[in-house]
């Protein structure tokens, strides 16, 4: 499943990911700024 955000020029340091169309699980969360990649794991529990 892939889903984007986009951050807030205001406070680019900011990303909000609205979650709640995704079921519980383990999810990566990859991260891209510039050619970085920031790679996370995330858990979602409702």
């Amino acid at each position: 499943m892939v889903k984007e955000a986009k951050t807030d020029w205001q406070n680019p340091q900011e990303i909000l990911l609205h979650v709640s169309d995704l079921k519980n699980g383990t999810y990566f969360l990859h991260v891209f700024k510039g050619k970085d990649v920031i790679k996370k794991q995330i858990i979602i529990s409702h």
